[in-house]
C-alpha cells in the first residue's frame, strides 16, 4: 500500500510541477512584454472550458480547465522594434531557464527535506 501513496505522489508532484512549469512560461512572456513596452490584451493558462476569467487592469486573466498550455495576447505595433518582439518569444524560454536553475539548486541541496521538496 505504501508503493501506491508514493505513486500518488509523484503523480500529483508532476502534474502540479507542470503547471507550475506552464505559468511561469506565460510569466516570462508578460514579464518581457512589460519590460519592453509592448501593450498585453490577455493571458490564457490552460485549454477547454473557462473555470475563471478576471482583469488585472485592461488585461484579461483566464484559467481554463486543463492548464497544461497557455497564451499571451500582445499587440505588435507596426513600428515596433524588432528586438523587442524577439525579446517577447524567448520570454518564456529565459523563464523556464530560470526555473531548471532554481530547481537544480534545490535537487542538489545538501538537505534531505529540501531535496524531496524539489522532486
Amino acid at each position: 500500500m505504501v508503493e501506491l501513496e508514493y505513486l500518488a505522489a509523484l503523480f500529483a508532484g508532476s502534474v502540479g510541477g507542470l503547471v507550475v512549469g506552464v505559468v511561469a512560461h506565460e510569466m516570462g512572456h508578460v514579464l518581457a512584454a512589460w519590460l519592453t513596452g509592448l501593450p498585453i490584451l490577455g493571458v490564457t493558462i490552460g485549454s477547454g472550458r473557462q473555470i475563471v476569467a478576471f482583469f488585472i487592469g485592461q488585461t484579461r486573466i483566464e484559467w481554463r480547465s486543463w492548464p497544461f498550455s497557455g497564451q499571451v495576447g500582445v499587440h505588435f505595433p507596426g513600428d515596433q522594434n524588432l528586438w523587442s518582439m524577439r525579446f517577447f518569444l524567448l520570454g518564456g524560454v529565459i523563464m523556464n531557464a530560470i526555473l531548471l536553475y532554481v530547481a537544480l539548486k534545490l535537487i542538489w541541496h545538501p538537505s534531505d527535506h529540501v531535496r524531496w521538496l524539489a522532486l
